[in-house]
Parts: C-alpha cells; structure tokens; sequence
C-alpha cells in the first residue's frame, strides 16, 4: 500500500459518512461474535462507536449511488471516482490480510492524547499479528497527510484476534490495560442495534458529557420549549445512523429514549419541525429564486416521505429503495451537501487567505518592508507579481529558486512555472477554480493611488496609520477576473469584487492576519476606506456588512 493508496484510504470513512445521509439499514440483532470482540474496549469513557464492516465495502458503488441522486458536485465527480477505486484497493488489501471490521471508539481524552482509539477485528490471532505488522512498517507513511493523520493509528498491536491502533505505543498499551470484563451494557445495547448494518454511527455518550448537556443546553425558543438539557441528558439513551451499502442501499435513522413521554415530546418537535419546513418551502415557491421555487414545487408534495415512526420508547426514520424517496432526496440531498461542501470551501478559503497574510507579514519582519507590487526590472517595468516574492515565507522556496527574477511572469522559462501554482494561491471549490482556469488566482491585493499597493516604493509598517485590524490587503475577486498567479497585476476598482454573478459575499483579509467575510451589498465608500493604510476615514462597524 503505497502513499497514495494511504490517501485515498483517509477518505474511505468520509465517504462512508456522506454515504449514511442517504443510505442505511433496518435495524436488527447484530451477531453476538461481534460484541464479543469490542466489548472489552467499552469503558465508561467511550463516548460514541464507529463501525464499518470492511467485507462489504465497495467505494465505488457508494460513489455511483452519491452520483445517482446528485449528492456530488460535477467538477468533483471524476475526482471521486479515482479516489473511490484507489481507496478499494486499500480495503482488499486489509481484507486479505484477514481483516474483518473496523471500529472507532471516540473519547474526550483522545483528543489529548492525539488521536482515536481504532479496534480492528480479524479472523484469528494469526491474522492480527501478521496484519499489525504489515501496517507498523507503514506507519511512516501517514505523516505527510497533515490533519488527515491526526484521526488516524501512529501506532498499532495485537491482542488476541484484534489489533488495536492509537496515538501511541504507551496509548495502545493504556487501552489493554483498561479493557474491561465487564463492558456497559448500554453501550453493548447500542450496539446490538446495529445488526447487519455495513456500517454505522453510535452516539450514547458518558456521564461528563451528559452532565454538561444538563447544565449548559441553552433554552430552545417557541415552539421547542419542551425540549431542554434535562430531556436530552437523562432522556436520550442513544442515537445512531445504520447503513446498508450499495447496491441494495437503505438508510436508518434510530433513537432510543429512557421513556414513551420522552420519545412522545420528540415525536411532536419533528412533526413542528417539519411545519417549519413546509412554511420556508411555500414561501420559496412563492417568492424565491427560479432554482428555489422550482425546488420547492418538488419538494413540498414529498414532504409527508419524513416519516418518523414511533415504537414504544424508540423512534426511527428509514430511506429505502423506494423511488419515491429517492426521488426527494435527488433534490434536498444536493442542497444539503451543498451548504456543507460551501462551509468547507469558505474556512479553506479563509485558512489560505490566513496564510498568504502571514506571508506578508514574515516577509515585512524579515525586510523592515512590504514587497512591492512586482518585481521591476532596471528600466521600470513589471515582471513578477509579489505573490513570487513572498514564497519563500510560504514554504516554497523550492519553486522560488526556479524563477530567473530578472525576466517577466511569461518569459519563455518563466511560464513554465504558471502550472505549479501553489495550493495556497487555489480556490478550493472546484467550480470556481475552473471557471478561473488554471495557473490563475482570484485572491489579489489593490493597487492604485492611496491602496495597499501605492507606487514603486515599498510600504511600511509605520505607514499604515490607519490600523492594520482596518485594513484590507487581500479580496476574492470573481473568477472572470482572475489572474495568472505569477503576473504583476491586481485590483485597480471594487468591480472585480462587488460584481459576482456566482453570490453575494467575498473573502477578505486584513494586515494584521483576521480574516472575515464581506457582503457584495456594501457601500463601495466603506470598502474602499478598508483599502486605504492612510485614508483617514473613519469606518463604524455597524457600516460593514
């Protein structure tokens, strides 16, 4: 299993997440051979359970499913494929090593510690010492992943017919020595839900956190007053999503409650949820966008496909095969996974914006000076953008040393170097980054009389007297307005910002390295006093929008 195969391996549980929105299983009895080889890892501090049955995964039928009922986005599509079959290829390998299902048990002193705790069951204790080997001499492998590996085994060993994986080998050697005999059998219960669920997700909680949720869950307003701390603490036993993976995909929603007049109080909060819905839905139809109303017009007869069914003091909600069903989930799911794909895309955004300020900033402590807008040649024109300059505050100063500074951003040698843009300088939503086309950024700074980028001469620190928390220094502009990252050129006017067609807000960043989001809905005076280090202007928070 090369780096590569690890890779696409990280994304295996992500996938089968994303999965569980729109698949599952009906809940039956899970095979008591099961428990019996987690149940010693279920001490009191286990929080919620993990679990994936590596027999029955495949990767890329899951994705064709997602494809299917327009879950992913069409730039992303191709991408997902690959790493769909790359990740399949991982999960062979363990299989033919004898692994069997993988569990990952999630506690709050795990994040201390560096990572999850990871149960994996085998065949026989043959198959787990041999299979703990083979991924102890791959451990190194993993370090180049970043945060990716933080959720991930930097260590693993057998014990018996399972290898048990942590943060550490003085980690895993604490996990054994906790192993219990006698395993919480709300926990073991939980489980037991899962039945011949492929995967699935379960949430029971400890006694900390609970005593937390009781204490501090804020009052909920009309109409879910009755729903407070005390119900969700002392009330909720447990909750869990269970999937049956494709090609016969199904999807449960489960939880279990303490009493019939706890599961009777959620029972109404869904259905008042689900008025709620319907009120935001006719007024989409009526008075929304075309794309809104037209969704809307779908979505409000399928409605009544929510069902949640109540059985004593469990509640649960399943999505099948039916064609009705997926009929609703082809269009809510892309919403959904749309607003989540959006909120990644915008904190990446924002973290490169972060970055590429901290890199301004490095190269201002190192010089006593701001780089100037490009690079001059002796005769005074333009020939790399300082986007160039600041790479090797970047950790690129391998690609920086590739430049001949002494010849324009598409010289003959230099435009080779337009294709490795580094990531930093990337919109991390595909769709805008293809509309940018590539080897082009949309994150730019100002130039012009009064803005960041004034003249030929560097800008202090001392020269920006109107505070660096006001000042502006990098702007998201349209993709139709994105530039080579290595051309000396950046925003002369707000048009290439304030005139999106794709949405009403952009990214900026500001000297002293904040981050946040700005409304196209702004007055452009406001914005430009944000440009200026000297301006003078004076700008109250309540004019920013």
């Amino acid at each position: 299993m090369n780096l590569q195969g690890i890779k696409m391996a990280t994304r295996t549980w992500t996938l089968a997440v994303l999965a569980a929105a729109i698949l599952g299983a009906t809940p039956t009895r899970m095979r008591a051979a099961e428990n019996d080889a987690l149940a010693p890892y279920l001490t009191d501090d286990v929080v919620a359970v993990g679990r994936v049955d590596l027999e029955q995964v495949d990767l890329t039928a899951i994705v064709e499913e997602l494809i299917r009922v327009n879950a992913l986005s069409e730039a992303e599509v191709d991408q997902h494929r690959r790493d769909a079959a790359r990740a399949q290829d991982v999960v062979r390998d363990l299989v033919k090593r004898g692994a069997q299902r993988v569990y990952a048990l999630l506690r709050v002193r795990d994040i201390a510690a560096g990572g999850t705790t990871w149960v994996m069951e085998t065949e026989s204790a043959e198959s787990a010492a041999s299979l703990a080997k083979w991924l102890n001499e791959r451990l190194a492998e993993l370090a180049p992943l970043g945060d990716a590996a933080q959720v991930l085994p930097k260590a693993v060993k057998a014990q018996g017919a399972v290898v048990v994986g942590a943060a550490s080998d003085e980690r895993v050697e604490e996990i054994f020595d906790e192993r219990t005999d006698s395993p919480r059998p709300e926990a073991v219960a939980a489980l037991e839900s899962l039945a011949d669920a492929d995967a699935g997700l379960i949430i029971f909680g400890d006694d900390d956190g609970r005593r937390v949720v009781r204490e501090l869950f804020p009052q909920m307003p009309a109409p879910f007053m009755e729903i407070d701390g005390e119900l969700l603490a002392d009330g909720i036993a447990w909750g869990s999503v269970q999937v049956k993976l494709p090609p016969d995909a199904t999807i449960s929603l489960v939880i279990e409650t303490s009493s019939d007049e706890t599961a009777a109080v959620l029972e109404l909060a869904f259905g008042k949820a689900r008025e709620i819905l319907r009120g935001m839905l006719l007024a989409d139809k009526v008075g929304g966008p075309p794309a809104h109303k037209e969704r809307a017009a779908v979505l409000l007869p399928m409605l009544p496909q929510l069902k949640l069914e109540r059985d004593g003091e469990r509640l649960s909600m399943t999505f099948g095969d039916d064609e009705s069903e997926l009929k609703f989930l082809r269009y809510a799911l892309p919403a959904m996974t749309q607003d989540i794909r959006e909120d990644a895309y915008r904190a990446s955004r924002m973290n490169n914006f972060k970055q590429i300020a901290l890199g301004l900033l490095n190269y201002e402590s190192a010089n006593k000076k701001f780089p100037t807008q490009a690079v001059y040649s002796e005769d005074g024109k333009p020939l790399l953008s300082w986007r160039v300059m600041i790479l090797p505050y970047l950790e690129e100063m391998a690609l920086y040393k590739q430049f001949k500074l002494d010849e324009p951003w598409d010289s003959e040698h230099n435009r080779k170097l337009i294709e490795k843009m580094p990531a930093v300088y990337a919109d991390p939503d595909p769709s805008v980054q293809t509309a940018a086309g590539a080897g082009k950024t949309t994150f730019l700074s100002t130039v012009g009389e009064g803005l960041f980028f004034e003249d030929r001469e560097p800008r202090t620190w001392r020269s920006i007297t109107d505070g660096t928390s006001n000042t502006a220094l990098l702007l998201e502009a349209a993709p139709e307005r994105a530039v080579p990252w290595t051309k000396p050129e950046d925003l002369e006017d707000l048009a290439g910002v304030l005139e999106r067609k794709d949405r009403d807000w952009f990214t900026a960043g500001f000297v002293d390295g904040h981050v946040r989001i700005l409304s196209t809905k702004n007055d452009a005076s406001v914005l430009k006093a944000l440009l200026t280090p000297a301006g003078k202007e004076v700008v109250e928070p309540s004019e920013i929008k």
